[in-house]
């Protein structure tokens, strides 16, 4: 509700504030660390991904683990996979080494869930003639703690990527999002958070989700031959 409003009202950005002055108070802070469990268990869960799916998605154990999370026995958790979208990234040959540069956001859950969709991506800005780049750094934009109104850790996150990023962030690399709360965070909590930061405006400006990077982006040749490779 509080992402709709947001981007609807001409008031929107007074929200996110409301949302910052009142969730500190109203909210116990292990709401937001427990919505944001894939951020805290995501990495040593990765090393063992067979081990984290038999507690996860084991009748009985997972109900357990559920409790303990503080997550609602209805939902259901997703299976961390074999590889992470980072460890695949890494292991492959650098291409179009000559090419203009993208960062992809590894945000979270594709890195540790769903790394095929990340593949993709890369798959995608590769055959529009970019040089894909993907930081090895632990880096979460930190969205559920927001959320919650947890606003120093969140802080502390969001610092961290404008320190990793910031040589890229000076040069105008763009960032390329798939998560939409990763993307709504570094266009608006960002800025709200840091708003005497030129780096943190910077990145505001230069993150797009793939569809706006290929319309805006990427010039007519190019999406011609991403089209002949595509399909």
């Amino acid at each position: 509700m509080q992402r709709r409003l947001s981007s609807q009202c001409r008031h929107g950005h007074l929200q996110s504030r409301v949302s910052l002055t009142v969730l500190p108070r109203t909210v116990a802070p292990e709401a937001g660390v427990f919505n944001g469990i894939d951020l805290l268990v995501g990495p040593p869960c990765s090393l063992v991904p067979g081990l984290a799916n038999l507690l996860t998605q084991t009748p009985g154990i997972r109900d357990l683990v559920k409790w303990i999370g503080g997550i609602a026995q209805e939902r259901r958790m997703p299976p961390f996979a074999a590889q992470t979208f980072k460890d695949w990234y890494r292991r492959r040959p650098r291409r179009n080494t000559d090419q203009p540069k993208v960062i992809l956001w590894a945000d979270t859950f594709n890195n540790h869930f769903f790394p095929e969709t990340a593949q993709a991506a890369v798959e995608v800005l590769e055959a529009a003639g970019q040089q894909v780049i993907v930081s090895q750094e632990a880096l979460c934009c930190g969205r559920p703690l927001y959320d919650f109104g947890m606003l120093t850790l969140a802080k502390s996150l969001l610092r961290q990527i404008l320190d990793a990023l910031r040589p890229e962030i000076a040069a105008g690399t763009p960032v390329v999002g798939l998560e939409p709360s990763c993307i709504a965070v570094f266009r608006d909590e960002l800025i709200n958070l840091f708003p005497y930061d030129e780096d943190a405006k910077r990145l505001a400006q230069q993150t797009f989700t793939l569809a706006e990077f290929l319309e805006k982006k990427v010039g007519r040749r190019s999406k011609t031959a991403l089209s002949q490779r595509l399909f």
